[in-house]
């Protein structure tokens, strides 16, 4: 009964780290790559390319990355947030 737990935990941490990091982001000015040191530490942090397989909770954590990623690459300052 803990590992759901500790999965939704996790969830939170990488959601709260997104935000924490977007936050930062949109004070910088846009350049190319932007973004994507953040993704790739993230990425690292969450073991993400050994998740492929993995349950549906840790499905949403890489989803969540992967949404984060195209949020990066798509932001084009804050009025388009």
């Amino acid at each position: 009964m803990i590992k759901p737990i500790v999965k939704e935990l996790q969830w939170k941490q990488v959601y709260n780290q997104i935000e924490i990091a977007k936050n930062k982001l949109r004070k910088k000015a846009i350049c190319e790559n932007f973004g994507q040191l953040e993704v790739k530490r993230l990425k690292e942090k969450f073991n993400y390319t050994a998740r492929i397989y993995d349950t549906q909770k840790e499905r949403d954590i890489m989803q969540l990355i992967d949404l984060f990623d195209n949020w990066c690459i798509n932001y084009a300052g804050e009025n388009n947030d």
